[in-house]
């Protein structure tokens, strides 16, 4: 009786322990155009330590961030552990979202993430996240928290369908190029739905963002990856050029060296996983313009969740399963995207 009473006090203590935690406030960066501006904000809760949850932590963060008197991890924009602050913020926020929505499908929640970030300032915002690690290159403190939420679509992605990086097809062939396709606009369309934001790398790279709210129809007007790097090469005077120049330099130094290069030819002139991708992702943007975006969180994420694991993954291997599921959820959701990917070839 005495071991069954302590387990009930138990239960009803804990609650007002987790109350009593510290509440600490940070620094992070919102932007006005592509100017970054410092603003104070209420951070996560930490499960142990600074700036780590039960689901993500980083693997190279500063000994030296710590909270002030005032309980305030507060950095300047141009201070190195400003990003730490800021990249956790954002991260754990969109982590907090869609693990609402991994509840409600009853599916398991994602892995604990562990984040390695590198700076660069020579090249926008970068990045390759799996299910449990993942690294993110930033030319600046105020990294673009639309690419930052690119990467964290991944990790939801490959969590949601059970692995991470669909296929092992060759990555010179078409199947790849269409695998890559389907797990970057996927990425692209979750950090979307979550920010707001259809132009990722929107407040870093200029020219180099891929918006998701573009018609491409599919296959016949699909804009291969030397289109893409040869319109962003064409002009010298670019904000991009000013801002990357080593980057815009070997960018241009590829490009003269292609007609000596028969295999990089071949890969480039493959279908843009980027651009290609609209096909598929501006008609579920759209539908959560309106719908809802709740809807097509739940819609995405299960559809993700059926994907035949075995194989490399189609744009008309992802619709398809988009289809049943929203016909599932609501038919008229179902049959707007039908109507919609029919438009664009797929």
């Amino acid at each position: 009786m005495g071991f069954l009473f302590l387990t009930i006090l138990l239960t009803f203590i804990q609650p007002s322990f987790a109350a009593h935690q510290p509440v600490y406030r940070g620094k992070i960066a919102v932007f006005q155009g592509s100017e970054p501006i410092a603003i104070e904000v209420e951070l996560p809760r930490f499960s142990d330590g600074y700036l780590r949850t039960d689901q993500f932590h980083f693997a190279n963060l500063p000994s030296t961030i710590k909270p002030d008197e005032n309980g305030c991890i507060c950095y300047t924009l141009d201070d190195d552990r400003f990003v730490f602050v800021h990249t956790f913020y954002y991260a754990v926020r969109m982590i907090e979202d869609y693990n609402k929505i991994f509840k409600r499908l009853a599916l398991a929640l994602p892995q604990t993430l562990e984040w390695t970030l590198a700076q660069d300032p020579d090249s926008p915002t970068s990045g390759f996240t799996e299910l449990i690690k993942g690294t993110l290159r930033y030319p600046k403190p105020a990294l673009d928290p639309s690419t930052l939420a690119h990467e964290i679509g991944h990790w939801i992605h490959y969590s949601a369908a059970g692995r991470d990086h669909f296929g092992s097809a060759n990555p010179f062939e078409l199947a790849r190029a269409l695998t890559k396709g389907v797990e970057e606009g996927s990425a692209n369309f979750l950090a979307a739905l979550y920010t707001g934001i259809t132009r990722i790398g929107k407040y870093d790279s200029y020219e180099f963002d891929t918006d998701i709210d573009r018609f491409v129809r599919f296959p016949d007007h699909v804009p291969s990856t030397k289109k893409g790097l040869e319109d962003l090469a064409q002009n010298k005077f670019s904000q991009f050029a000013f801002h990357y120049p080593k980057f815009f330099a070997s960018l241009q130094s590829m490009l003269d060296t292609l007609p000596a290069n028969p295999i990089a030819a071949e890969y480039l002139n493959l279908p843009d996983p980027y651009r290609a991708s609209s096909a598929f992702t501006q008609p579920v943007w759209a539908a959560s313009v309106i719908y809802g975006t709740d809807i097509l969180k739940m819609i995405y994420v299960k559809a993700l969740s059926q994907l035949n694991q075995d194989q490399n993954y189609t744009y008309q291997d992802l619709t398809r399963a988009l289809r049943d599921v929203a016909a599932e959820f609501n038919p008229e959701v179902g049959n707007y995207l039908s109507q919609e990917f029919a438009l664009r070839g797929i």
